[in-house]
């Protein structure tokens, strides 16, 4: 019966991280996420004897707070509320994994391959439709109208991290039908940050693995991949050159260093003053976490910057190989967070969270 209740959370969180990736009722679903990590917060104080905090959840609980306090404060208080939303969610899940990991390490991978199928077939079958639809939250749809891209890609790069895990563990020979359709994913969602955050990825799971040497080939085969990949697409333009929001995002933050509320970026990068040597590309989004809460925020993002600072040094210092696939998908989502704005996705962001409970040991502070 226990097994069985434990399958039904992880069919619950499937399920939820499905919604979330499917780009409608957006608001709705950061509301439901963080209502679910609440519930499944009580449910872990009551399991759990001795509830752990994990390390930095000190800092994070004051990044939450200086949101809220930015959120009230500026302008555009609806956009700046739903960051808020997403992120207490996240939270919600980080302490939840965090100390139920016993009962949910097993299962989360395959969840992920799961969705990233699921999400695969509705892309398949959108694409069969011919229905020229968009959705910029949505992790299967286009998500411009120029229909050229998606952020399918950006999730398989987690499957296929998960993917070289299994078959450096496993050497099981169904692993490489997976490997093709991902390979397939990534080609055709165009999504250069795709290639950087698998690239980044699977050289931490291969060093931090100790597989460098005994398995070169298998490593190189997803490097040349990812490179690959990266050359067809770099064809037209460079994943860094196509970004000019981070130089306005730099500028409007020193121009702006109380912020100008979370989400609010159109208003820097619309001001001619931050368009430096004809960059003119307009946007809501920064395409880059850190510098998303640096605008946003002001001063005040700096907390944010030394939580994730705080939280990567407990992954690197952690050794326990039971923890490092999920330590190499907290990287890739991680990396994804800085080249592309697939943070503002609820399954991009949950899942990011969810990882991070399960990348290093307990050894928080106990509450009892």
């Amino acid at each position: 019966m226990e097994r069985m209740f434990w399958h039904l959370v992880l069919l619950l969180l499937g399920m939820l991280l499905f919604f979330g990736g499917l780009g409608v009722k957006v608001v709705l679903v950061q509301y439901s996420g963080a209502l679910v990590g609440l519930v499944l917060l009580i449910l872990a104080l009551v399991w759990k004897k001795r509830f752990k905090l994990p390390s930095g959840i000190g800092l994070y609980l004051l990044f939450l707070l200086a949101l809220t306090a930015s959120t009230i404060w500026h302008q555009g208080r609806k956009v700046s509320l739903e960051y808020l939303i997403l992120f207490v969610g996240g939270g919600l899940f980080w302490l939840v994994f965090y100390n139920l990991k016993e009962k949910l390490r097993d299962g989360i991978l395959w969840v992920v391959i799961f969705l990233g199928l699921a999400f695969a077939g509705l892309f398949v079958m959108n694409q069969a439709s011919g229905e020229k639809v968009f959705g910029y939250q949505s992790l299967f749809l286009p998500n411009t109208p120029y229909l050229q891209h998606n952020h399918l890609g950006d999730f398989w790069a987690v499957v296929l991290v998960i993917a070289a895990y299994f078959l450096l563990r496993d050497k099981k020979w169904w692993i490489w039908s997976l490997i093709g359709l991902g390979g397939y994913f990534l080609l055709v969602s165009l999504s250069r940050s795709s290639y950087v955050a698998l690239a980044v990825g699977i050289f931490y799971l291969f060093t931090r693995g100790k597989w460098l040497a005994k398995y070169r080939k298998v490593l190189w085969f997803f490097l040349g991949l990812a490179l690959a990949l990266s050359l067809f697409v770099g064809t037209t333009k460079t994943i860094l050159f196509s970004r000019p929001y981070f130089v306005q995002a730099v500028l409007g933050f020193m121009r702006n260093p109380w912020g100008v509320g979370v989400g609010n970026f159109y208003i820097i990068s619309s001001n001619p003053a931050n368009q430096l040597l004809g960059m003119h590309g307009l946007s809501g989004f920064t395409h880059n976490l850190v510098l998303e809460f640096m605008v946003g925020m002001g001063f005040l993002g700096l907390i944010f910057v030394a939580w994730l600072t705080r939280v990567m040094l407990s992954l690197w210092q952690d050794k326990d190989p039971q923890n490092l696939p999920f330590q190499a998908i907290f990287i890739t989502l991680g990396v994804n967070f800085l080249f592309d704005y697939t943070y503002i996705i609820p399954t991009m962001v949950w899942l990011w969270f969810m990882v991070l409970g399960l990348s290093y040991k307990e050894g928080g502070q106990r509450v009892n």
